[in-house]
């Protein structure tokens, strides 16, 4: 039987261990930085900057919400894996690099608001 359209064999695409690295890495990220804004939101050390998600930020429904992307937008990259190999290697790794920005830039903030 031929795969066709976004139908995907799942198992064949976990073989490949770098995008699942990917994937792992910018997941791990976007959730810890969902976890230290609620975090440092709590504490009243800082509020949240983007005004889409502003109005939950600081309780369990923004971390739901920030789970839930992790998660969508892991399978996104997964599934167009097979169809654009280098594009969702590429897309995950700008994830992933975006992460690492927002978390050096929010740790610098916080480390100047408590120090």
């Amino acid at each position: 039987m031929r795969n066709t359209g976004l139908c995907v064999d799942i198992k064949s695409l976990l073989k490949n261990r770098t995008i699942i690295v990917i994937i792992g890495l910018f997941s791990v990220l976007e959730l810890v930085d969902a976890f230290l804004t609620n975090w440092a939101i709590n504490r009243g050390l800082v509020w949240e900057g983007n005004p889409l998600i502003s109005g939950i930020a600081g309780n369990v429904d923004f971390l739901i919400l920030k789970g839930a992307g992790a998660i969508l937008s892991g399978l996104i990259v997964l599934v167009l894996f097979k169809h654009f190999p280098k594009l969702s290697l590429a897309t995950g790794v700008s994830i992933a690099l975006f992460y690492m920005v927002i978390l050096t830039w929010n740790t610098g903030l916080l480390l100047n608001v408590i120090a």
